[in-house]
């Protein structure tokens, strides 16, 4: 909640969402999406005899830096796995970094 008071434009009614895309052999397994330009959410589903192994599957992460307001682990833009994304938490909230948020 204290997120969604520090970045109304992101998470309120005029905010967007845009589906991000999951790739790779479990991709099916995962869903993520960015809120404004600042906040990405990245979640599992289907998750009866998934484990913890997502293998190859990676997401591709706009412009950063981006923090993850649920664990406080930093991560650079570009492609990283989920396996590294949701190694300490079953899911992740990533908010960028530093600028204007909108």
């Amino acid at each position: 909640l204290a997120l969604r008071l520090e970045r109304p434009a992101t998470f309120g009614p005029a905010g967007t969402y845009r589906p991000l895309s999951v790739e790779g052999r479990k991709a099916a397994h995962a869903v993520s999406f960015m809120r404004g330009d600042s906040a990405v959410t990245i979640v599992p589903r289907l998750v009866l005899g998934l484990g913890r192994d997502w293998g190859d599957t990676s997401l591709e992460l706009p412009s950063g830096p981006w923090r993850n307001a649920l664990t406080g682990e930093q991560w650079p833009d570009g492609r990283l796995p989920l396996a590294e994304l949701l190694a300490r938490f079953p899911v992740a909230l990533l908010v960028r970094e530093g600028g204007a948020h909108e």
